[in-house]
Formats: structure tokens, C-alpha cells, sequence
């Protein structure tokens, strides 16, 4: 085991899609392969056959996982020891046409199906929208399972769906078992499990490169599908206390992931909250500087992340200019990283309740 885990960089996984772009080129200044639609971009990943290779010394040409079996609650955490992979993926998606409409199952549901141990929740912090543009989560109310079965069939689907007006900045909390999908001109980054159970339920027509529609999951979604119609899919940013030139703001917490926001307003340090978790730091604007406790100095260009080990996040820290915007994410203890030092804030229960999405579902509710 390694005493002291530096920051860890990853090289990316991209994947070509029949509806992507080229984005990452342009906004993130990706080193994507000439003449290829890369729809998503892989930061960190855990999914087995598509594992991020560490590209930081000592653990230069190794994989995630085998780091993560290696340092275990060192560099996890909680998580150590609960799955044998990393438990989170950290992606960029560049939809430059609409994406399928899909629904991943949850948990249980994957288990029982035997798809794997994890289902898939996720959310997406929206980038770069074209004006117009929308996303698809949820239904209409009173929309039912018979409803959705017959808009596939009749090619009336989006007549029962929930569109979402969105611009950049905004969250979309997507809980395993919501029907959802991506509008062309978007660029988001996504949060998710360690999961790629996606089942396509609908694809507007779509003819794949071999010159056939695309294979649907029609009955695996359904079975799938949860249907409580509610408006609380766009999350409201919760501000933290400003520190240093800094503003914070929380902006989704689930029982597997919450994800904070740090806006540099003027040139500043700060160092991640110590919790018991891993943190994943991806720069979205601007540029930054990492520290490590010895002193040493990288840089960080928008569009990189890090992986910084649950033992020693103190000893990190992260120097900015004025406009630069970090996203920090973490395997939340709920009661404690969450809800506690918001309620000790003076933040009201319905306002806490609502980062986990509808508040009669939202994980946050048993602790309020």
C-alpha cells in the first residue's frame, strides 16, 4: 500500500455514438480521434472492459479497480469493501442528436434480472445547451405503463413525456427507474453508478450504421419503469457559506453521490471537505493548480478531473483565478455530510429534501 496517494489523473474512455459530436474538442480541448462522433468521454471509470488507466506515478498503467483493491478504505473510504468496483463513473456527454429514450433499473432490479449488482441513478450538470434546447424526465401525471407501450407502438411517446427547459448550470437528478433523454445541442456532464445497463426504449426512427433500427428493450424498460409524475426533476443549487473568494453551492445528494459546486470569484484556495469518502474534482471553466503536502504544483485545464483519496483530503489543495468552476463529488453519509451541517445552517427541511429530487422519494426525507 502507498503511504501517502497523490492525486490521481486517468486517461479518458472515448466512446464513438451515432449521435455525437464533436464538443469535446471544442470546449474541453479533448485529444479525441480525427473523423470520430465521440458521444461521451469516460473521466473515471470502474465498469469493467472500460476501466480508466491511472497516468499518475506510482500508479502509472493500472487500473482503477486494481488501485482500489490495493488501497481500499485508504482511497475509497466508506465504499471500501461494499462493491469490487469503483463504485462511481464520471463522464462528459456531447449530444449533438437527440439520444434514445431509456430507463435503467435500480438495484434490486438488477440483481433479480442478473444485469449486475448495481442499478443506475445519475444526474447531469448541463454545460452547454443550444437555445430551445430540452431534456426528457419523467411523465406527464396520469400517464400509465399501457400509455407508454402503446406511444412506442403508435410513435406518440412524446406525447406522454416530461420535457425540461435547461440552460447551462442547471442539475437533473434521474433516479434509476425514470424515462429519460437528451435533446441535440447538449453537453453534459454526468454522475452515475458504476453501472451501463441502459435499456433503449424508444429511438425516433433512428437507422443504425448497419442500416437497421437500433435494437429496443421495450419490455425490460417497462418493467423497469417508475411513473410517479412530479416537477422536482431540475434541482435547486443550495449556497453554502462563501469562503475566501469562494461560493459554494450544494446541488444533488443522493445515497450514492452528491455533487458540489465552487465558483471562483475571485483568485483563491481552498481544500476539500475531509469526510470519510473519496472526491472527484472536475474543473469546468478556467484553470487551476493542485498542491499536494509536498508542495508540488500541477495544473489543471477545464475539462480534467482527479481522484483524491478519502485519507489525507486535507493535505490537498486547489489554487484558482477569478471564473474558474469546480465541481467536487463524493460518496455522501448522508445524515452527517449532508443534512446535519445544513440544518445547522438554518437551512429548512423542504429546501435540504429537495437536492435528492422529488421529495416524497428523495433519500434525504428518513433524515429529516
Amino acid at each position: 500500500m502507498v503511504q501517502d496517494i497523490p492525486p490521481l489523473s486517468f486517461a479518458p474512455v472515448f466512446k464513438e455514438k451515432i449521435w455525437g459530436g464533436r464538443e469535446l474538442v471544442t470546449v474541453f480541448h479533448k485529444n479525441i480521434p480525427a473523423g470520430r462522433s465521440i458521444g461521451e468521454s469516460w473521466e473515471i471509470s470502474g465498469v469493467m472492459g472500460d476501466e480508466s488507466i491511472c497516468t499518475t506515478t506510482p500508479f502509472s498503467g493500472r487500473t482503477l479497480n486494481a488501485i482500489a483493491t490495493q488501497e481500499g478504505h485508504a482511497l475509497l473510504g466508506r465504499a471500501a469493501g461494499a462493491v469490487d468496483e469503483f463504485p462511481l463513473l464520471f463522464k462528459f456527454i456531447d449530444a449533438q442528436d437527440k439520444l434514445s429514450v431509456q430507463v435503467h433499473p435500480d438495484d434490486a432490479q438488477a440483481r433479480t434480472g442478473g444485469w449486475g449488482d448495481r442499478g443506475k441513478t445519475e444526474c447531469w450538470y448541463v454545460v452547454k445547451a443550444r437555445p430551445g434546447a430540452r431534456l426528457i424526465c419523467g411523465v406527464n401525471p396520469g400517464v400509465s405503463a399501457a400509455d407508454i407501450r402503446q406511444g412506442v407502438k403508435t410513435d406518440t411517446l412524446q406525447d406522454y413525456l416530461n420535457f425540461i427547459d435547461i440552460a447551462a448550470g442547471d442539475v437533473v437528478f434521474v433516479p434509476a427507474g425514470t424515462i429519460h433523454a437528451i435533446d441535440a445541442g447538449i453537453l453534459l456532464y454526468e454522475v452515475q453508478q458504476t453501472s451501463d445497463i441502459t435499456f433503449r426504449l424508444y429511438d425516433w426512427g433512428r437507422i443504425g450504421e448497419d442500416g437497421a433500427p437500433r435494437a429496443l428493450h421495450i419490455e425490460q424498460a417497462l418493467a423497469s419503469l417508475r411513473l410517479e409524475a412530479h416537477g422536482h426533476h431540475k434541482i435547486q443549487a443550495v449556497p453554502l457559506e462563501a469562503d475566501k473568494g469562494i461560493i459554494r453551492r450544494l446541488r444533488v445528494a443522493c445515497s450514492y453521490f452528491a455533487l458540489e459546486e465552487y465558483e471562483f470569484v475571485k483568485t483563491a484556495e481552498f481544500s476539500p471537505t475531509p469526510r470519510n469518502s473519496f472526491a472527484v474534482c472536475t474543473l469546468m471553466r478556467g484553470a487551476a493548480y493542485i498542491l499536494d503536502k509536498h508542495g508540488t504544483r500541477k495544473e489543471y485545464r477545464a475539462g480534467d478531473s482527479c481522484l483524491l483519496a478519502a485519507q489525507g483530503l486535507s493535505k490537498i489543495s486547489f489554487q484558482a483565478q477569478a471564473g474558474a468552476l469546480m465541481l467536487v463529488s463524493w460518496a455522501p453519509d448522508l445524515a452527517q455530510d449532508i443534512v446535519a451541517p445544513l440544518r445547522a445552517a438554518g437551512i429548512a427541511p423542504t429546501v435540504i429534501a429537495q437536492l435528492g429530487g422529488n421529495p416524497l422519494q428523495s433519500a434525504l426525507a428518513p433524515y429529516l
